[in-house]
């Protein structure tokens, strides 16, 4: 049976995996994750739960390194075909974790509590890190301190519709709250006390916010329906785009610090990529395909890099240029969980999350340094195969060919040697060769091939160099 287009599309990028993997994923069965939020400068995470449960998450990046080495190691001794597709393994190397809502203890859980009547909607931190803000479906939105999860204060929320999305403004004072009827409320972050009213941003639910910082601290983007709208948090809406005739889903800007260039997930599937310069964010100006499925989180790498990673409902991470709109890499999250939510903690680690999963993900210098490594354990270990263990028996078993007159006078010598008398043989042996190399020393000077693995991480880093 022939495959579609999708199919091929769908293959093609599987091929593109990278050879990055996770050092920890954590399972949550028993509870839907509604919301996650990496802390900015510490390796804490943020889960907010279908139940008004709120968990913080705490790891240790070195020790998970760590871990997820050895036992790689461990598994490709056992199996020699072990790679490092996690695409295409049953055998998980790195830490995995099983968390219940009623578990007592865990070393992964710094805190936990029941924060909202019914399910908690949003979270996220503020740009310190030392405050947690969390909304739920019961209209109460609640400051915490981040460490200790204690609620410093709460204000009920004059909000008619649901809460969609949260995010807080990363140079003023500000939060920013979408709802599912289109509408943003804006609140003030040290009273809770709300400040202004943006109404119908979108005929339906706000998907996402973006602030634009780097030209006007008070500017945002919002997401929904199938149009952006910029508004001004103080004057209203400036603009909105045209009808794409495909829902939002998502939006990000690739570079915080230059704020012209926006990249949103689409509903059919693909990126499209909004420029201000172009057309002040009046319609798309490019789109780049990624199968059927919809694109509902993205991010920016924040590396300088003009990249975005992409989360799609098909469980992959594609990591997507913004120039080219060529992927360049592609991660799997899971293969029956969506990619709702994206982040990247405090050392610009990639984080995905769906609804009952979270996987913090390694780097590529990582990787690219354990292959290195391995390289050099495995041409260690040829080398010790090789080498002679004693260079006077290797002798025997070496065939040297002479000179015309040199053997002609070696074989009459030789034929009036005793042959038992081995150490004489040499001594002969030795004048007659004169100025040829010992074949012991012969053998050890031979070069040695060297494999390199001709890695797509590798050619993707020089990619990047060139840009």
């Amino acid at each position: 049976m022939a495959k579609t287009k999708t199919q091929i599309l769908q293959s093609k990028l599987r091929k593109q995996e990278s050879n990055v993997y996770p050092l920890l994923e954590i399972n949550f069965e028993e509870m839907p994750i509604f919301a996650m939020a990496a802390h900015p400068s510490k390796s804490l995470i943020a889960l907010g739960f279908a139940t008004g449960h709120v968990q913080m998450i705490t790891y240790d990046p070195k020790t998970l390194k760590e871990e997820a080495r050895n036992l790689f190691k461990a598994f490709r001794s056992d199996y020699k075909g072990q790679t490092k597709s996690v695409m295409n393994t049953d055998r998980k190397w790195w830490r995995v974790d099983k968390l219940k809502i009623h578990a007592t203890k865990d070393s992964l859980i710094q805190w936990k509590t029941k924060r909202h009547k019914g399910s908690c909607r949003a979270l996220c931190f503020d740009p310190s890190g030392s405050k947690l803000f969390t909304a739920g479906s019961d209209n109460v939105l609640k400051c915490a301190n981040s460490v200790t999860g204690k609620v410093l204060y709460k204000v009920v929320l004059d909000i008619k519709s649901r809460i969609s999305k949260m995010i807080v403004a990363p140079t003023k004072p500000l939060i920013l709250i979408g709802d599912e009827s289109g509408n943003v409320h804006v609140y003030d972050q040290r009273t809770l006390k709300k400040l202004h009213f943006i109404e119908n941003c979108h005929g339906d639910a706000v998907n996402g916010i973006v602030s634009l910082a780097s030209t006007n601290e008070n500017e945002f983007v919002s997401c929904g329906s199938s149009s952006l709208t910029h508004f001004n948090v103080k004057s209203g809406i400036i603009a909105e785009s045209e009808d794409q005739e495909d829902e939002i889903m998502s939006v990000t800007v690739v570079d915080p610090d230059n704020c012209e260039v926006l990249m949103c997930g689409m509903s059919e599937g693909g990126v499209s990529v909004w420029n201000k310069n172009s057309n002040n964010f009046d319609s798309m100006i490019r789109k780049t395909k990624t199968g059927e499925d919809s694109v509902d989180s993205v991010i920016g790498t924040l590396k300088g890099d003009s990249c975005v990673w992409a989360g799609t409902s098909g469980g992959l991470v594609h990591l997507i240029h913004s120039k080219n709109g060529k992927i360049l890499e592609t991660r799997e999250h899971s293969k029956t969980d969506d990619v709702t939510f994206l982040d990247l903690d405090y050392e610009y680690r990639l984080i995905t999350c769906g609804t009952d999963r979270v996987r913090l993900w390694g780097e590529l210098q990582d990787v690219e340094k354990e292959e290195d490594e391995e390289e050099q354990e495995e041409e260690e270990a040829t080398t010790e195969e090789e080498d002679p263990s004693d260079s006077s028996d290797s002798t025997n078993d070496v065939e040297i060919d002479l000179p015309k007159d040199i053997s002609s006078e070696y074989d009459e010598n030789k034929s009036s040697i005793n042959s038992n008398d081995d150490s004489r043989v040499v001594s002969d042996r030795s004048a007659l060769l004169g100025d040829i190399d010992n074949p012991s020393e012969s053998i050890q000077k031979k070069k040695r091939r060297k494999v390199i693995k001709n890695s797509g991480n590798l050619v993707l880093g020089s990619f990047f160099a060139g840009l």
